[in-house]
């Protein structure tokens, strides 16, 4: 199942980072198809099931492809196009993975700031 791949890998990569594993990237992942000429990002099941699919993952701020995997058959010409795809694709997801990252450490940083003047006005 291709869907799972990308999930587990996108999932990985935020857990590294929440547990404040140093990383010079994220590593970033997702899933495509092909319908007729048309490339679809993000399978679902159905789709997964009926299409050509291929996942690609990738570190986005170098643009490095750490996976491509595949187990159908595709024309060469439609294989990078999907690749390609994939690549801006997880540069998406790191846009999305980063912010969501962002808003939880200025959380986090507010919860300990809240805490520190709290207790500071204790000792005072």
């Amino acid at each position: 199942m291709p869907g799972i791949l990308p999930t587990a890998i996108n999932a990985a990569s935020l857990a590294l980072i929440d547990a404040g594993i140093a990383m010079l990237d994220y590593v970033t992942s997702i899933s495509l198809g092909l319908h007729l000429t048309q490339p679809l990002l993000d399978l679902s099941a159905p789709e997964e099931a009926d299409l050509p699919t291929l996942v690609v993952a990738s570190l986005p701020n170098s643009g490095k492809i750490t996976l491509a995997q595949m187990e159908t058959r595709l024309h060469v010409d439609r294989f990078e196009e999907m690749l390609t795809l994939g690549v801006e694709g997880c540069a998406v997801i790191k846009a999305e993975m980063e912010q969501v990252v962002k808003a939880r450490t200025k959380t986090v940083v507010e919860r300990m700031e809240a805490i520190t003047g709290a207790t500071r006005v204790i000792e005072a």
